[in-house]
């Protein structure tokens, strides 16, 4: 089945959901672009994140963990990532102002589409009870590209 035939489920994850799902792909991608790019800025996140871990002594960072699909998921698929942080941990706002001041640092030349949601599961065996992280991941890209936003 794809992924918007549980769009029942994402429905529901938005208030059960325990993970924050955040999801920025990169616009017009096809006239090309640099995976370098797209990996500083991804490894730039990831790190202000886990010092936020620890100047505020609480986990943000969520790791999804497949152990049915080979272990753990780095969240890069093409010209798109993804970071998923514990639900209110931090705040929508808190994560794409983090995005953005990367962005500039890092003086990284493309705009993104981005979006987010919360979802259930790292597991897809029980992507048919739950909504699962791919699921959203699938979603996001493409409400994100129709809303037309970019950051």
């Amino acid at each position: 089945m794809s992924w918007n035939e549980y769009n029942d489920l994402y429905k529901i994850a938005q208030t059960t959901g325990k993970y924050h799902l955040f999801v920025f792909d990169i616009q017009n991608s096809k006239a090309g672009y640099d995976p370098l790019q797209l990996r500083r800025i991804r490894e730039a996140m990831f790190s202000r994140l886990k010092e936020l871990e620890i100047s505020l002594n609480k986990k943000i960072l969520h790791l999804p963990y497949e152990k049915e699909r080979g272990g753990y998921r780095e969240g890069t698929l093409g010209d798109m990532f993804s970071i998923v942080i514990y639900r209110e941990s931090l705040s929508t706002e808190e994560v794409y102002k983090i995005f953005f001041e990367e962005k500039e640092r890092l003086n990284i030349p493309y705009n993104f589409h981005f979006d987010d949601c919360f979802y259930e599961t790292d597991n897809w065996i029980l992507g048919n009870q739950l909504y699962y992280r791919e699921y959203g991941i699938a979603f996001l890209e493409d409400r994100a590209k129709k809303k037309k936003d970019i950051i």
